[in-house]
């Protein structure tokens, strides 16, 4: 029974089966890295967008953030001048309220948000 063992071990059909057999798994193995390396860069790609999307929201909020308190402090000193009866002090009061509230809005305009990760990525 060794005796046939032995001599298809050794025989040339047996090194080419041990050839197509390393040549496939190294195929295998390439194909393997090469589809590692092609989603860790998509991972990548899409890491640095979503991260680019979160600087811009952060961006625009803070801006906006500032004007809004800006138009806030305005009204609220328009609302306190009310009480004082003097119309010059209202007048003034109500006039930085308007000025606050249209840079607001031309902030706003001027940024708009970022589109989603989900639309741009």
């Amino acid at each position: 029974m060794t005796g046939p063992v032995r001599r298809f071990v050794t025989s040339k059909w047996s090194l080419i089966l041990t050839v197509i057999l390393l040549g496939v798994s190294a195929a295998m193995f390439t194909v393997a890295v090469v589809r590692t390396v092609d989603e860790q860069r998509k991972m990548h790609d899409f890491t640095q967008c979503l991260a680019e999307w979160a600087d811009a929201s952060t961006a625009r909020t803070t801006m906006l953030s500032a004007a809004s308190t800006a138009r806030n402090d305005a009204l609220d000193g328009f609302v306190r001048s009310l009480t004082t009866q003097d119309r010059v002090k209202e007048l003034a009061a109500y006039n930085a309220y308007l000025k606050a509230s249209d840079e607001y809005k031309r902030q706003s305009a001027a940024n708009p948000a970022p589109a989603p990760p989900k639309l741009r990525c």
